[in-house]
């Protein structure tokens, strides 16, 4: 896509959080104004709704913490590869969009840190 203004951080170990590592991480990048939180599970599994506290913990004042991921299900996968597909392509979209306002799918949203 030629993007050159963002960066890719992977978080490894969710417990317990790696609280200076990742403080470390987030200082690296001083001009960053939006933080996207990206996993493959569906909103309500996966990490998503314990790790958003952490995260905005760590995040300077007036940065956006946003996520991308599937949106809310009973399964952990979709069951048919074309559904997981495109599931998996809304998940990439909403993560490298330019736009945090513009949500492509279910699974965006986004909380500003005061």
């Amino acid at each position: 896509k030629g993007i050159t203004d963002m960066a890719i951080i992977r978080l490894e170990q969710l417990y317990p959080f790696p609280h200076d590592d990742f403080t470390v991480q987030v200082a690296a990048y001083p001009n960053a104004t939006e933080f996207v939180w990206c996993q493959e599970e569906p909103g309500n599994q996966g990490a998503w709704h314990r790790i958003q506290h952490y995260l905005l913990r760590h995040l300077r004042k007036g940065m956006r913490l946003d996520y991308a991921l599937r949106p809310t299900s009973a399964a952990p996968a979709a069951g048919y590869l074309q559904v997981h597909q495109e599931q998996q392509k809304a998940v990439i979209e909403a993560a490298f969009r330019d736009n945090l306002d513009n949500k492509p799918n279910p699974g965006a949203a986004h909380h500003e840190h005061h």
